[in-house]
């Protein structure tokens, strides 16, 4: 049986090729901007890895080349928990888009919260529109996060 030249490759330096799933326009962030995002999932860990503003990275971004101690994205992930995660402060911030300021870097613990919440989700999303072998897209209308800054309570 003849095999693909990638898989033989993958095989060889002993990498494995990790589906990405995309839940396009699902999350929309209130103010200042009403940006829609899509969710990247990372087949490996079910959670969390890319979240992205663009149409494009859906189109192309289909899959993630990992070993046991390394992953291709590692860098540039939300799975902050994921053991292959490499992803340093001054990373995060560049991912949210964020200048390096110090007050900034006091935000860090906000935007992971941000994340691990919608992580505590995810299952309940991936119940009720589940992927399917020929679809890695699911594709919203009106997006189904809709993450919003609390409210400050007035000093007393």
């Amino acid at each position: 049986m003849m095999t693909n030249p990638s898989d033989r490759l993958l095989e060889k330096y002993d990498k494995e090729l990790v589906r990405m799933d995309w839940y396009v326009g699902a999350l929309r962030l209130l103010p200042p901007s009403k940006i829609t995002m899509n969710i990247g999932i990372c087949g490996k860990q079910k959670t969390i890895c890319k979240l992205s503003s663009d149409y494009l990275s859906p189109l192309f971004i289909h899959d993630i080349i990992i070993s046991k101690d390394d992953c291709e994205e590692g860098r540039r992930c939300y799975s902050f928990d994921c053991p292959l995660n490499k992803t340093t402060e001054a990373d995060v911030l560049k991912l949210f888009g964020q200048k390096k300021s110090k007050s900034n870097f006091k935000r860090i613990p906000k935007l992971k919260k941000l994340v691990n919440n919608l992580n505590k989700s995810l299952p309940n999303l991936m119940s009720r529109y589940p992927f399917t072998e020929e679809s890695s897209g699911i594709y919203f209308e009106e997006p189904v996060f809709v993450m919003k800054p609390r409210k400050k309570e007035a000093p007393k």
